[in-house]
């Protein structure tokens, strides 16, 4: 007879596993010593011993030997097995030297293929060798797998995967070693003949496993025939109907089950209850699932359902939670867990196979210093050291912009043999004066300069190589030597900083293994080292060591079997995520691996199954799900459909009653947690600084700033803020204004006078000359030259008219100023242009490539800047132009779209418009000369400017009545 034995869902595995054992051992702090308790994961041997402290209270004992049935190490076999046959067994290789041997091959039967996607391939081709290692299948039957009918990129397939079959054992053997699950299936069955032959005299308890792989179901198979030796399974399901279980299939969470006690030749009726739990009832809970479960060619069983079947004492302690999209799902995921640290010793833990929902509750736990113990980890490539590297290779790159150089010398591992805050301090240096061109001293911005350069010059070895074709390894260890130079500081070393703490650890071991598997590896280039690289960072994970939460755990399906918390929150119940959507293949086609003997993708879906019942029957569950994802709408997991269907056969749910409803209102809650109790805007910004922090000049295109928006003022001449060029920016209309200003000031020098019979001509060629230096930009040539043309052709116009008038240029690009209060305050001005009339009075123009002010505001006094340029030449202001009255102020508006340009003037008035800007300036002189005055935000709403690079420094949408944010 056979001894196997089931634990129901509604019992903790993992503690009454425990507990029996203890029983079993009749409370001897010795006989433990004796058993072998093999376990699916390390995880549950760790939570096994777990179990047994609690048990016996800290009391002095020898455990059991605990090992993980699929993990045999070498230590493991010498010692366990003592049989000389089994040293013969090859290592097996490792995955990352096998991955990259899978690559070469790839690459040698098409070549053409780029080197990352034949990584991602040869990935995904370890994978089908591994299954079929494991399913015990041979390649030999490959050539029936492809009918002629089926279509040529499957037949183009079959002839690369037989090549690759018939080159990939010499290439094994070459290498001395075994595939893992080939050198797994071995030791499994070298284990089980060992113990057939020669059985051990002590017990061997198997839990926990489903046998979904046929070794190891064969192993449990002579372990349950041992005297003395048990087999445990968790959850078989014992009152499900024989019709039911008969055509149960693999999307069921008994499937694995089944196939198991078929292998043993048994009926669930030899299955007995663990001794610890014989006697006690499996909960209706349990029941209620395990129905929902019901195989769908059999479920017009639930028409029969009956209220007496299933109390609401089934329900109790089953929540669900519908919420709106991922975010808030995580928020209340969130305090869900945190509530159970409430309660003094309570557990609670979140399993979910969504990483990114995952990721979600831990930044949201964070928020109450709760750092939960993650088992998933985070990917290498997003750790310091991980981007570090990955830095170091785009700022190599030939191609490398200023934010490629940016990111790596602001990153923190960055000090290029300074002090980390000294590096970061060069950095912003060089990002000002190098690439947002903001004015900085020569012979500092050469200093700057020549330190980017040594920059550079560290990064040589790749970037000087990046074209061509070098060893692999050769590559990796020019890219470790300038990490470690990049991140030694004047006090430590690059390798005293990389490679410490979980990831630097996880890091130098991925990199030394990298090292040790690519010694054969082609010729590369530097961007298909980039590429290669960043995909297999990607795949490696980091796990911290300690200082996680001891109550609070976050978990994957596959490390949450056998593990049960005081309270379980199943996330992400939808659809392609619990289960898991069906993966495709690159290699096999569905029909291809139902011929084959490879278990087809839904197999997964019945260990999704058998994972979420026996999560869903821990005595407090929470079931939730996003009905969004990605602003798509999300669809329902299908065992929350089966179980709603059940629940409506019972009568408890309908559209008006939800039976899994929480009693708490958690959604109220998750939204309260970011909604203040009450919003205090912050008052409108009004600075006082000293009267010898004030400015003594201003430009007259700064007085309307001052007067419409006097905190602008403060922040560019008071505290300095200046906004800063973005960088690697697209040309802007400023710079189209600033080209077509040169060209037109360039013109008019060259010819004051009389104007040439060609000059149009001319004026084209000097904006040739200046449009030149920006060939490199296609918009420039296909929008703005032609825009320059248009406008050239108007120019020319205008300027014959205005000569033939009498009107000469008097200067361009004019420079004046004029002081006021005996030199307390310095008025300054350039006009783009000064014209003498015919009566010999002056005109001021200015060029305006966009849309130019108001008249009306210039009228009423809000832009005083050609008034004020005015006055200055009414003084003599300006060099070498004489006081003269001005009788025309114009704008030119200068387009050169659908309105080429126009002229827009000002003839009537001039003295009052001159008068009053001098009026408003020395009120405003006088005003400001006065501590008390504060530079308010905007003292007059209706007066806003146009323009403001301040508005967001002042936080105007805070405090403003109408909460508008001002751009």
């Amino acid at each position: 007879m056979k001894c196997v034995y089931t634990i129901p869902p509604d019992r903790r595995f993992i503690d009454a596993l425990a507990e029996g054992l203890w029983q079993k051992s009749g409370s001897d702090p010795l006989k433990l010593a004796d058993s072998l308790v093999l376990l699916p994961t390390r995880r549950a041997c760790r939570q096994l011993r777990a179990a047994f402290l609690r048990l016996i209270e800290a009391k002095a004992t020898l455990l059991p030997r605990m090992k993980p049935i699929g993990e045999i190490d070498d230590e493991e076999l010498y010692f366990s097995f003592n049989e000389t046959s089994l040293l013969d067994i090859p290592f097996a290789i490792t995955p990352l030297r096998r991955q990259l041997l899978l690559t070469q091959l790839i690459k040698k039967k098409e070549n053409n293929i780029p080197l990352d996607q034949a990584a991602h391939l040869a990935a995904a081709l370890a994978k089908l060798l591994d299954q079929v290692q494991i399913e015990h299948c041979d390649f030999a039957n490959l050539e029936k797998l492809v009918p002629d009918n089926l279509a040529e990129h499957w037949q183009q397939i079959l002839k690369f995967l037989e090549i690759l079959v018939a080159e990939w054992p010499t290439i094994l053997a070459e290498e001395g070693c075994l595939d893992p699950a080939d050198r797994r299936n071995r030791i499994l069955e070298a284990q089980a003949e060992v113990w057939r032959t020669k059985p051990p005299n002590y017990p061997i308890i198997a839990a926990g496993s489903t046998g979904s792989m046929p070794a190891t179901s064969t192993l449990l198979d002579v372990i349950a025939v041992i005297p003395g030796c048990a087999v445990i399974l968790p959850g078989l399901d014992q009152e499900l109907d024989e019709e039911a279980w008969q055509k149960i299939k693999e999307t069921h969470p008994q499937y694995g089950m089944k196939q198991m006690l078929e292998k043993f030749k048994m009926q669930r009726a030899d299955v007995k209850l663990w001794p610890v739990c014989e006697g006690k009832k499996i909960s209706r809970r349990v029941r209620l699932l395990q129905e929902a479960m019901r195989p769908a060619e059999v479920t017009e069983a639930w028409r029969n359902l009956s209220p007496k079947d299933f109390p609401n004492a089934a329900l109790s302690g089953l929540t669900r939670l519908e919420l709106d999209h991922p975010q808030e799902e995580a928020q209340i995921i969130a305090l869900l867990l945190r509530s159970a640290l409430e309660v003094p010793g309570k557990t609670a833990a979140l399993v979910t196979p969504d990483r990114l929902l995952a990721e979600r509750v831990i930044v949201s736990l964070a928020r109450w210093g709760i750092e939960a113990n993650d088992t998933g980890g985070t990917s290498l490539a997003t750790e310091p050291v991980g981007a570090f590297l990955l830095d170091i290779l785009n700022a190599a790159s030939p191609d490398a912009t200023p934010i490629d150089h940016l990111s790596l010398l602001k990153h923190p591992l960055a000090a290029c043999n300074l002090a980390p805050v000294e590096c970061r301090a060069r950095a912003r240096e060089v990002e000002i004066s190098l690439w947002r061109m903001q004015q900085v001293d020569h012979a500092k911005k050469t200093e700057i300069s020549d330190w980017f350069d040594q920059i550079k010059f560290q990064l040589q070895p790749l970037t000087a190589t990046w074209h061509k074709e070098l060893p692999l390894c050769e590559r990796l260890t020019a890219h470790i030597e300038i990490a470690s130079e990049m991140a030694t500081t004047d006090k430590e070393t690059g390798a005293e900083r990389l490679w410490t703490n979980e990831a630097g650890e996880a890091a130098a071991l991925w990199l030394n293994d990298w090292q040790s598997a690519a010694h054969d590896f082609p010729l590369v280039r530097g961007e298909e080292y980039v590429r290669l690289f960043t995909g297999l960072m990607r795949l490696v994970t980091v796990r911290p060591n300690y200082g996680q939460h001891d109550r609070i755990s976050i978990l994957g399906p596959l490390e949450a079997r056998l593990i049960q918390a005081d309270l379980m929150v199943l996330g992400g119940l939808n659809e392609g995520v619990w289960p898991p959507e069906a993966e495709i293949d690159p290699w096999m086609s569905r029909p291809m691996k139902v011929k084959f003997g490879l278990p087809l993708p839904e197999r997964r879906v019945g260990l999704s199954a058998h994972d979420f019942v026996q999560l869903a029957s821990a005595p407090e569950a929470v079931l939730t799900r996003s009905k969004r994802s990605d602003n798509a709408p999300t669809v329902a997991s299908r065992f929350l459909l089966q179980l709603e269907t059940v629940l409506q056969a019972l009568g408890y749910h309908d559209s008006k009653n939800d039976a899994l409803a929480p009693q708490e209102p958690w959604q109220k809650w998750g939204r309260q947690v970011d909604q203040p109790q009450k919003i205090v805007p912050c008052s409108r910004p009004s600075p006082c600084p000293p009267i010898s922090a004030r400015p003594r000049q201003l430009s007259v295109t700064e007085i309307g700033v001052w007067r419409r928006n006097p905190y602008a003022i403060y922040a560019k001449h008071i505290l300095h803020l200046h906004k800063l060029d973005a960088i690697e920016a697209v040309l802007s209309a400023a710079d189209r204004g600033l080209i077509i200003h040169e060209a037109l000031e360039m013109f008019l020098k060259s010819f004051p006078g009389e104007l040439p019979a060609d000059a149009l001509q001319k004026l084209i060629k000097i904006g040739q000359s200046i449009f030149a230096a920006y060939k490199d930009w296609p918009q420039v040539d296909a929008f703005w030259w032609p825009r320059f043309k248009r406008v050239a052709a108007w120019f020319i116009e205008q300027e014959r008219e205005r000569r033939s008038a009498g009107i000469t240029v008097l200067n361009t690009e004019a420079s004046g100023h004029m002081d006021f209060k005996d030199g307390v305050f310095t008025l300054k001005g350039r006009a783009d242009r000064i014209d003498k009339l015919a009566d010999g009075s002056l005109a001021i123009i200015d060029y305006k490539t966009g849309v130019p002010p108001r008249a009306k505001e210039v009228l009423q006094g809000h832009e005083p800047q050609l008034p004020l340029l005015a006055l200055i030449a009414s003084k003599g202001g300006f060099k070498n132009i004489a006081p003269h009255q001005v009788t025309e102020l114009a704008y030119w508006q200068l387009n050169g779209g659908a309105l080429v340009a126009r002229q827009q003037a000002i003839t009537k008035d001039i003295p009052r418009l001159v008068l009053a800007a001098q009026t408003g300036l020395l009120e405003l002189i006088t005003a400001f000369a006065e501590a008390t005055t504060p530079y308010e935000v905007m003292p007059k709403p209706q007066m806003r400017p146009r323009f403001d690079d301040y508005m967001h420094l002042a936080r105007v949408a805070e405090w403003s009545s109408a909460g508008e944010a001002h751009d």
